[in-house]
């Protein structure tokens, strides 16, 4: 999610921090600060959102994002697509 939002990755902890905050805060504070206080841009959090808008079991989530390709472009994406195929095969 990160890389795709092409975040910068040193930024990944604090990102997740703000993202954590979801359970209680909405997205349009947690936005605000990822933008004011994180650094981040609007294009990169409109890129963020896109996956924390998803709802569904893993299985689910997985099909969806291959579905609207999420992940096109991103090696790493791509690579842990593979990996949780794999494990779902395996389950």
């Amino acid at each position: 999610m990160v890389e795709v939002s092409k975040s910068p990755r040193d930024k990944f902890k604090q990102i997740c921090s703000s993202i954590d905050k979801l359970d209680k805060e909405t997205w349009e504070t947690v936005q605000d600060e990822l933008i004011n206080q994180k650094g981040l841009s609007q294009k990169m959090c409109d890129e963020i959102h896109k996956f924390i808008v998803l709802k569904g079991s893993p299985l689910e989530i997985m099909k969806i994002i291959e579905e609207k390709k999420l992940f096109e472009g991103s090696k790493i994406g791509t690579e842990a697509l593979e990996e949780m195929r794999l494990l779902f095969g395996y389950l």
